[in-house]
């Protein structure tokens, strides 16, 4: 075999194994509520929720155990699919469906704002007028490998890991941008999603993944939560199976398929009870 042959089989191989290495990762969260605790009291922060993000096979699935809520993303499609593992209710949605959804959400909310600086109104359209276009100061410390966005109303704190492949950190905050962007027309007490857009777009200007973000909010009402993040750059047994579990529901014949808007709806009013 001529050397030009044998360097483009180690060239292809190793592009094969990367492409492979990018499809499969197991990121689980811990998010804990450290509002109003003192910082000794940290360790013992109570856990308002718990998700299990797996990459695999071209799609990404998150599912919160304690809303017994999975999502599924396609990014090649780019499409949502999300299912109420209790009532067994389903829908899909499309990337671009979210941002219509997102644009009108957006719309809205700049008429609100319009609306209360005609007649007076403060501090919680600044907040919301913060969401719309925010402005944070942004510090990276790097040989403690932490990102701060910082601002008067809203504040990121990310400390940090470089992840083994480049290629891996694309995958991950395509989707954490897609489901940042989800979020806010599916749960109403989400923010919109461009101070979150920032951050990620922070962490892929320095090629980092994080290990914890907390997030404190001084607006019109106050928060401080840590999102822990524990990575592992393989899938387990168990991931498979619930993987093959999870595709298995979604095929069953009871499984009732809605559009998005009434399992919006739903979600909203507290419906989607267990069947």
């Amino acid at each position: 075999m001529s050397l030009a042959r044998i360097a483009f089989v180690l060239f292809l191989t190793t592009t094969l194994s990367k492409a492979a290495f990018c499809q499969e990762l197991r990121v689980y969260t811990c998010t804990v509520d450290l509002t109003g605790l003192p910082v000794e009291q940290h360790a013992k922060a109570p856990i308002v929720a718990r998700s299990l993000t797996l990459f695999h096979a071209n799609k990404v699935y998150d599912y919160i155990d304690s809303a017994r809520e999975l999502t599924i993303y396609e990014p090649i499609q780019k499409r949502f699919t999300l299912l109420h593992e209790a009532s067994g209710t389903v829908t899909t949605i499309s990337l671009d469906e979210v941002r219509q959804f997102l644009k009108m959400a957006e719309n809205d909310a700049a008429q609100l704002i319009a609306s209360g600086q005609r007649n007076g109104t403060g501090t919680t359209l600044d907040f919301l007028r913060f969401q719309l276009d925010p402005k944070f100061t942004v510090q990276y410390e790097e040989s403690a490998r932490r990102l701060k966005l910082e601002h008067a109303q809203m504040r990121y704190e990310a400390d940090c890991a470089s992840p083994p492949e480049g290629m891996l950190a694309k995958t991950y905050f395509d989707y954490v941008d897609a489901t940042a962007e989800l979020n806010a027309i599916l749960h109403p007490h989400s923010l919109m999603p461009a101070p979150r857009l920032q951050l990620n777009e922070e962490l892929r200007h320095h090629d980092l993944l994080p290990r914890s973000v907390r997030r404190q909010i001084n607006g019109s009402t106050t928060s401080d939560l840590r999102a822990n993040h524990k990575w592992v750059w393989t899938l387990s047994d168990y991931d498979r199976q619930m993987i093959t579990k999870w595709d298995r529901q979604l095929g069953e014949a009871t499984i009732r398929k809605v559009e998005f808007r009434q399992f919006q709806q739903e979600t909203l009013t507290g419906k989607l009870t267990s069947r």
